[in-house]
């Protein structure tokens, strides 16, 4: 955005067309070495499998444990974009950090149920053209499973930090933002219940119980603290005064007032009053 030095006086945002895709870039090359370190440790489990075959003089037959492995690094590189997905729904603030294993639960069931299932299917492929039988649930199908899940479960719970942690550092990046569609928000306002998204929210104030949210469709109101709406609405939104927050890119311009306060004027024409405590994060 454009400060009181700005030069063209023009509304600026938080992130251009390169800013905008710079985040899923970050994921992406992130998925793209979580599937090359997982592919290298099943290489490395191969050669450590028949290298222990040979030592104890055992029957080798390769080209199964090349199938094994293999097939189970296919199944976990084409489920991590669901990893990714849900990396990005569940992240705070927009659920409670208590409430994120929860909701991640299921999500690394069916992340489990997708890998087993991908990896079983290429192994009976690949056993059957051999003129063999893949036999993967032996006598304990339920043991099986639960031996998979508990190797997926840990996989989950790592590759879900490491994204979060990527695309926090891509947003710290001057110019960044996301490039994926905001969640909308459920607001309860008296007796209706209305869903908005955050970039149709101009600004949100803080009345007695109750915050105002100003949006192009008009004033809504929800009852909650203003330090939860902020983190609900997340960094798009910027403090401007203890009772009042703003999109950045709904503001147009910034004038300084003689008591060190300052207005903003925004691109609906509105203005609003920010104290200077705050000017500093606005114009960060």
């Amino acid at each position: 955005m454009t400060g009181s030095g700005g030069q063209d006086g023009s509304a600026g945002t938080s992130g251009g067309a390169a800013g905008t895709d710079r985040v899923s870039v970050f994921e992406a090359r992130a998925l793209l070495a979580i599937a090359g370190l997982s592919l290298v440790n099943n290489i490395v489990n191969i050669f450590t499998i028949l290298a222990d075959r040979a030592g104890e003089e055992l029957p080798i037959t390769a080209w199964h444990h090349w199938v094994d492995e293999l097939s189970s690094w296919a199944g976990l590189a084409l489920m991590l974009p669901l990893v990714r997905r849900a990396a990005r729904a569940f992240r705070p603030p927009r659920l409670p950090w208590a409430a994120a294993p929860l909701a991640h639960l299921p999500v690394a069931m069916l992340f489990s149920g997708g890998h087993v299932a991908i990896m079983l299917s290429i192994r009976e492929v690949a056993h059957a053209a051999a003129g063999g039988r893949y036999d993967f649930f032996g006598s304990s199908p339920a043991g099986t499973l639960i031996y998979e899940f508990r190797k997926d479960i840990l996989f989950y719970t790592a590759a879900v930090p490491v994204l979060l942690l990527v695309r926090a550092l891509a947003e710290s990046r001057p110019g960044a933002s996301t490039s994926e569609p905001s969640l909308p928000i459920e607001v309860r306002d008296g007796a209706r219940t209305v869903w908005v998204r955050p970039e149709e929210i101009v600004s949100a104030e803080a009345a007695a119980n109750y915050v105002e949210l100003t949006t192009a469709a008009g004033p809504l109101l929800q009852r909650a603290t203003l330090v939860a709406m902020e983190a609900r609405l997340g960094p798009a939104f910027v403090r401007i005064h203890r009772s009042r927050l703003v999109r950045r890119d709904a503001v147009r311009e910034l004038r300084g007032l003689p008591s060190g306060d300052f207005e903003l004027v925004l691109t609906d024409g509105r203005t609003l009053t920010g104290s200077r405590r705050y000017r500093a994060r606005l114009q960060a």
